[in-house]
């Protein structure tokens, strides 16, 4: 009997890259997040391959009669790069129907490969001021199924959806191997879309009956609406919500979060939860070109929603940055221009702003925003190494070192907040560099 080949792409991009030998063309390929890493006479390129049907609505490079390219660096490509990205997406066209049709057909088993494209079940991260650990955070991923696509989401979706038995099991033994750790252990569930799992409820259950410290579910708040549903999170013990809410004007919502009659939905369940009395709701938005003008708005609708009749103690709105992302440079937009809007929805105050203290964490450094509000100056930073720039260091000088998926500017080390602050998500810093940030004296 014959073996079938898990990978079908491999022969396939071996192809293209044979038929542009001239150009000493290598391509590496991640079905998990479509993306393609190419090296081409001495360039480098990141593409995300992805068939038409599974794409969407978002911004992408080129449309092929099958295949959607988004193309990292489409914003100020070089000359040699655009002229090597013409050579290797004719080549692509030669083989694109082929290559679509395995794309399609890719499971999750064959995806995912050996020590790579698997998210783990749990995840733990250290919160630190400076040298000192002041928390643990735990982020426990129940699915990485969803029902939005998001155009700046780094989950990898299309791997394995691990049994409710087999979460269960985890869980249990995380549980007693950190029994001492557990009532100063913060868990955060979140996935893919948590409220998709059938383990969410038994999973909180076992926190609960072992005593953590706490549990915030992340949600986009598109089943809360359904009847029921919010009763049963809330029995699970559920009080602490965090809920991603990127646009008070639906046809931006549709545009970020992929989908299409989303929208209302979220709404009426974001509605539905202010209605009970939950400890702490926080409506997060990542803040990209498409919505970061929307900021006075979304804090006006939360306002809305809310209204008089509200039960929920706490109602605050958080922003965060893109992280890694195959479209990032489709999306991105620099900090100052974002720190104007926010300042204005601080001057508003329809809803509270908090600080975000994940990896997706925004300089206050950046346009004074410290100055706004003492409330969004995070307490502590996530546990990533962070590398500090030399004065005078940009993008096109030297890269990145390998391993830091943070930069900071070596002023930074002077700085108040230097502490509690995470810095610029590396390639964000490859892509505008460092000015932005200033020493703030203590």
């Amino acid at each position: 009997m014959p073996v079938m080949n898990p990978q079908p792409w491999v022969p396939l991009f071996k192809k293209l890259d044979a038929s542009l030998r001239r150009s000493s063309c290598k391509t590496v390929f991640d079905p998990g997040t479509r993306t393609a890493k190419v090296a081409m006479a001495g360039r480098a390129l990141e593409l995300m391959i992805c068939p038409k049907s599974r794409y969407g609505d978002g911004p992408f490079y080129k449309k092929t009669p099958h295949l959607v390219v988004c193309v990292a660096s489409k914003h100020g490509l070089a000359p040699a790069d655009a002229e090597h990205l013409a050579a290797y997406l004719a080549g692509l066209e030669k083989v694109e129907a082929e290559l679509s049709r395995c794309l399609e057909d890719v499971s999750p088993e064959s995806a995912a490969k050996p020590g790579e494209g698997v998210q783990p079940l749990i995840q733990d991260l250290t919160l630190r001021q400076a040298e000192r650990v002041v928390g643990k955070l735990c982020l426990l991923s129940l699915t990485m199924r969803c029902n939005q696509a998001c155009l700046f989401c780094p989950v990898l979706r299309d791997v394995p959806v691990l049994p409710e038995a087999k979460i269960m099991s985890e869980l249990a033994a995380y549980c007693r191997a950190n029994k001492a750790l557990l009532p100063a252990t913060s868990f955060l569930i979140t996935g893919g879309e948590p409220t998709l799992s059938p383990a969410l409820e038994p999973a909180v259950r076992l926190l609960a009956k072992e005593g953590a410290g706490s549990c915030t579910l992340l949600s986009n708040a598109v089943r809360f609406a359904e009847p029921g549903f919010l009763d049963a999170i809330w029995g699970s013990g559920i009080r602490k919500l965090f809920l991603s809410f990127h646009s008070h004007q639906e046809k931006t919502y549709d545009l970020l979060t992929g989908t299409k009659g989303l929208f209302p939905k979220a709404s009426r369940g974001i509605k539905e939860v202010l209605k009970r009395p939950f400890f702490e709701v926080t409506c997060n938005v990542v803040l990209t070109k498409r919505n970061y003008k929307d900021l006075p708005g979304l804090a006006a609708l939360l306002a809305g929603l809310a209204g008089s009749k509200a039960k929920t103690k706490t109602l605050n709105l958080c922003i965060s940055a893109m992280n890694e992302n195959p479209a990032w440079d489709e999306l991105c937009v620099p900090h100052a221009k974002t720190a104007v809007y926010l300042r204005k929805t601080l001057k508003e105050g329809k809803v509270p702003m908090t600080a975000f203290m994940g990896d997706c964490a925004m300089p206050v450094c950046v346009g004074s925003l410290y100055k706004a509000s003492a409330a969004i100056v995070p307490s502590a930073r996530v546990d990533t190494a962070a590398w500090y720039a030399p004065a005078g260091w940009a993008p096109d000088s030297s890269p990145v070192p390998t391993g830091f998926l943070r930069v900071k500017s070596e002023a930074c080390r002077k700085c108040r907040f230097d502490p509690v602050c995470g810095g610029l998500a590396s390639r964000y810093a490859r892509r505008f560099g460092v000015s932005e940030l200033r020493s703030v004296k203590g």
